[in-house]
């Protein structure tokens, strides 16, 4: 089924950090969600990355994000670099960030410009050795969930979201899900979303790189990571 017809997903994401996307690459995905009328949120390299942050003003997305926010000083900087344009968020994704989520999130209220939180999971797991789908990932989740909400911010769950994710998902009821390129609200067909969601990112690769002369070997690895993921591997 077309994406046109999946209401549950939302919205594209484009990244400027893990997927070092170019910038015709997001202006490209700017157009297809404004086709689509659904937005656009981009991923910026970190939370001083005032380059892209200043590309953002010529792509003109709905969202921006800024991954590895883990301490209330990040959080400072980000927030003095932020201007109203758009929707703002931070990604609470290592150990370290968990730690310091409270007094992250203080700084957050005080500056007032900070609209939604993602808990990522892959960095999260990386920096503390919790399986991503583990109980220990799920308590970690429901935790920053709370603190979020109490603060009035919209909670988000990212990192390798696949359908073994469903469960986990459900148990955790954020306000949306997300995978590298899709953000979904949550429905009650959890693993239909996801497969669908996997099966664009295919569909967007494979076609961006038919424009291009070659495959990149980034591009080729990627669309693997998701046929495996496809496959339940």
């Amino acid at each position: 089924m077309a994406i046109e017809s999946e209401t549950f997903i939302v919205g594209y994401k484009g990244e400027f950090e893990t997927e070092g996307a170019s910038f015709n690459d997001l202006l490209n995905l700017r157009f297809l969600s404004l086709k689509q009328n659904r937005t656009l949120t981009i991923k910026l390299g970190g939370g001083e990355d005032k380059s892209h942050y200043h590309d953002c003003y010529h792509i003109r997305p709905d969202e921006i994000v800024a991954p590895m926010i883990e301490t209330p000083y990040a959080m400072k900087k980000y927030s003095e670099m932020i201007v109203e344009d758009f929707k703002h968020g931070i990604n609470i994704e290592t150990g370290t960030a968990f730690q310091n989520i409270v007094s992250i999130l203080e700084v957050a209220k005080r500056a007032k410009k900070i609209d939604f939180v993602t808990l990522g999971r892959t960095d999260m797991s990386g920096s503390t050795g919790m399986p991503i789908n583990s109980a220990e990932m799920l308590d970690v989740a429901i935790k920053t969930k709370a603190l979020v909400r109490k603060h009035g911010l919209e909670f988000r769950l990212g990192g390798e979201v696949t359908e073994k994710s469903a469960d986990f998902i459900r148990q955790l009821e954020p306000d949306k899900f997300e995978t590298r390129n899709f953000i979904a609200k949550l429905n009650s067909d959890i693993e239909g979303t996801i497969r669908k969601m996997l099966e664009m990112e295919i569909a967007i690769l494979t076609k961006i790189s038919c424009k291009e002369s070659a495959m990149t070997e980034k591009k080729q690895q990627r669309i693997n990571t998701l046929k495996k993921r496809l496959s339940g591997g």
